[in-house]
């Protein structure tokens, strides 16, 4: 186990700034996915944009670990971008540490950034916004600048039926997740 950085967020006092369902699913990301690698592997100063950000909580996490980063959270669901800045107030860490904003497809990231992070979200755009959303996020950076993709691994059979099951439990049952292809 590695330490946490000074000042990032603890998974309960992150936890606190969501309730419900939204509780439930943050909870469930953080358990599941290496938000903490990804956060000691981001520049500690510039501009990060986290791209489909949903709920914020990667956003928060990076924000609160280094002071010097400006970290901007976008989707294209306009209510997770609403807990994202609720949760962001809640927990002292809006602007100008951080910025949620609701996009429209085709969007790009105004450059140059230090970094631009996609986690867990391109298996739910269609192929070529897929490779249009990576491009445009590539095109600005920085020089030096980094570009971290992280996707669910959906080739090992169970733990690609549980992640795919999981989505159409957020996207189709639950409304939790809104999907390009609108199936939310």
């Amino acid at each position: 186990m590695t330490a946490r950085r000074p000042g990032r967020l603890t998974t309960r006092a992150l936890l606190s700034a969501y309730g419900g369902t939204d509780r439930a699913h943050v909870a469930v990301r953080l358990a599941t996915c290496p938000f903490a690698r990804i956060d000691r592997i981001v520049p500690l100063e510039g501009t990060v944009v986290d791209l489909a950000c949903g709920h914020g909580h990667l956003a928060l996490l990076l924000a609160s670990g280094a002071p010097g980063r400006r970290v901007l959270g976008v989707d294209i669901d306009r209510r997770k971008i609403q807990h994202a800045r609720t949760a962001a107030t809640t927990l002292g860490l809006g602007a100008p540490r951080t910025a949620f904003e609701m996009i429209e497809d085709g969007w790009a990231p105004d450059g140059p950034i230090a970094a631009a992070a996609v986690v867990d979200a391109l298996y739910l755009f269609p192929p070529a916004a897929r490779e249009r959303t990576v491009r445009r996020a590539a095109q600005a950076l920085a020089p030096g600048g980094m570009l971290l993709v992280k996707e669910m691994d959906t080739t090992r059979r169970v733990k690609g039926a549980v992640a795919r099951a999981g989505e159409v439990v957020m996207t189709q049952v639950a409304g939790i997740t809104a999907s390009t292809d609108g199936a939310s």
